[in-house]
Formats: structure tokens, C-alpha cells, sequence
């Protein structure tokens, strides 16, 4: 019996950590955010609908960044409304920062804006310049 109640719990458990994650249950039109090699990174962004986000401080920004990206601080204080301002929530958004941490940040505000498909930059930038 006991077997069976923790069998229940562990089932529970990792049903609820792939829902958090943005597993492959989604459901349709779902938002997600998928966190991407450099390599896949530079794939996604040859796309002309995709938005490029540089999340880091317009003083990170001016001392290199990836060709394309617009700068929008995520630490600005009106990230959000700038966001509205100007991106479309139809057309994915790839997003980074310095180390990847900031990129986290913004992607789950793109996410709570109604973005449907985020793309954010693993390493950031650092990882971006060892390539």
C-alpha cells in the first residue's frame, strides 16, 4: 500500500514539473519558452519574422551585440510597456542577455504579455562571442 501511494506521489509530481516546464502537452496556441544552443539559437534568428531582443543595459549593448537586435533593458523598470510598444505578440520573440539570467527574467514576461513562442539564448552573450 504504501508503494502504491508513493507510485501516485512521483506520478503526480513529474506530471506537474512537465507542465511548468512547457512540456510537449501543451496545449495548442499555448505560449512557450525553449531555451536554445548557440548553434540553434543562430538558426532561429535567420528567420525574417523573428524578433530579436538584446535584454542587457544600453551600455552592454553598445560594447556588442548580436547584428539585428533591438536593446530593450529588461531592468529598465518599464520593460513591459516598451515590450507592447514595440513587438508583435504574433511573431516569436528570441531574446538574450549577458549570461542568460536577464533572458530568463524577460522571457516570462514575454510569456505573462501573451507572447506565444520565445526563443532565449543559452549562455547569452558570453556563449554567443565563444563561437
Amino acid at each position: 500500500m504504501k508503494n502504491a501511494w508513493f507510485l501516485l506521489f512521483l506520478l503526480g509530481a513529474l506530471s506537474s514539473c512537465q507542465a511548468q516546464q512547457g512540456g510537449k502537452g501543451n496545449a495548442a496556441g499555448a505560449a512557450s519558452v525553449s531555451v536554445l544552443s548557440v548553434p540553434e539559437f543562430k538558426k532561429v534568428i535567420t528567420d525574417k519574422n523573428i524578433q530579436l531582443v538584446d535584454v542587457r543595459t544600453p551600455e552592454e549593448y553598445a560594447q556588442g551585440h548580436i547584428d539585428g537586435a533591438l536593446n530593450i533593458n529588461v531592468n529598465s523598470g518599464d520593460f513591459s510597456a516598451l515590450i507592447g510598444k514595440q513587438l508583435d505578440k504574433n511573431k516569436p520573440v528570441a531574446v538574450y542577455c549577458r549570461s542568460g539570467v536577464r533572458s530568463q527574467t524577460a522571457s516570462g514576461v514575454l510569456k505573462d504579455l501573451g507572447f506565444k513562442k520565445i526563443y532565449d539564448l543559452k549562455g547569452g552573450f558570453i556563449a554567443w562571442s565563444m563561437q
